[in-house]
């Protein structure tokens, strides 16, 4: 995968620089073994306030790559990192 997920710290979405959640942990998915990040929400937004909880598989969160304008992106950063 090439990149370490570091628990505590802040990432931010490729969409926008204020799309930032803070990751939480891994959770396990227990029918698959699947190992998935748990992120909280840290900015308010229409459907979905601050503080919401959301999950999303770990190869995805660090690995996957969105093609925005012809350029591969990842889909979160670290913070530190912008």
């Amino acid at each position: 995968m090439g990149r370490e997920l570091i628990i505590g710290e802040i990432y931010v979405h490729f969409k926008n620089p204020e799309m930032r959640y803070k990751v939480l942990g891994i959770a396990i998915d227990c029918d698959t073994l699947e190992e998935r990040v748990s992120y909280e929400q840290l900015y308010d937004a229409e459907k979905f306030p601050k503080g919401t909880i959301w999950s999303r598989r770990k190869n995805n969160f660090l690995g996957f790559k969105i093609l925005e304008n012809g350029e591969k992106v990842e889909r979160f950063r670290l913070l530190e990192s912008l």
